[in-house]
Formats: C-alpha cells, structure tokens, sequence
C-alpha cells in the first residue's frame, strides 16, 4: 500500500502542476516543485513535459535557464546528444540576468566541452573551457548572497 502511494502522490502532484503552472503559483514556486519532480528517478519523463510547458509559459523568468539546463540534462541521460547539444548552448545563450541560476551557464559549457572531447573536437571543446573559466566561472556563496 505504501508503494502505491509513493507513486500516485507525485503523479497527482504532476497532473495538479500541469494544470495550475501559471495560474497562482509564482515561477520560483513552479520550480520548486519541478525539481521535486527531476529528483524522482520515474518521473524524468512526466518531468520533461513540465519543464517544456515552464519555459513555454514563463521565457522571461530567471527559471527559464535552470528549466533548460535541466532539459538538457534529460536528453543528455536518455543519450540524446545532439538535443542534448542544443539545450546547453541555449542555456549559455540565454539572455535572462545573472542570478542565483547563474552556475547552469558554467556547468552547460563543461558539459560542452566534454562532448565535444568525445568527438575529439578538441578546438571547439576548448573554446567551451574557456566559456566556463572566463565568461561563466562558477560562483559560490557563504551564507545569503542576495
């Protein structure tokens, strides 16, 4: 009894999200609950779904880049590489402010590089460790930085 309910509370959490994202939910609220969601190893596909429908209903929130990353990751997992390629120069195209999102940017161009490396592509892949060093350094905080 207690497994079936392990899956049907995320299920009707995922329905009930679908329903109400943009509704009454603030977006950092919305990705809140979304991350839930990825963190649950069955749900990355029902996942995806809410990630699509975040970005596409919310292009302006400072949540659109970690959604995006967060998609990429998905179809990184699933060995969908050259979706995955896409999402991750998205993310570092992504016009939205520095925030507390900002890292997505510095973790999206290692991930670049590394695939890159892969195909043995070492100067592309190295124009993306150079993104990640200079452009994007990854930035970590000690207590309330905003």
């Amino acid at each position: 009894m207690k497994r079936i309910t392990l899956i049907l509370v995320p299920l009707f959490l995922l329905i009930n999200e679908t329903i109400s994202f943009g509704q009454s939910l603030s977006d950092k609220d919305q990705m809140n609950q979304i991350e839930k969601i990825y963190d649950d190893s069955d749900s990355i596909l029902k996942a995806k779904k809410v990630l699509e429908n975040f970005i596409i209903n919310n292009p302006k929130s400072i949540y659109t880049l970690k959604a995006t990353y967060l998609l990429a990751e998905i179809a990184y997992s699933q060995k969908n590489i050259e979706t995955a390629t896409l999402l991750y120069k998205e993310v570092l195209a992504c016009s939205i402010p520095k925030s507390e999102n900002w890292n997505y940017r510095n973790y999206s161009a290692k991930k670049l590089a590394s695939l890159y490396i892969d195909k043995k592509d070492f100067k592309t892949a190295l124009k993306f460790i150079d993104l990640a060093c200079k452009k994007f350094p990854l930035e970590s905080f000690c207590g309330n930085a905003y």
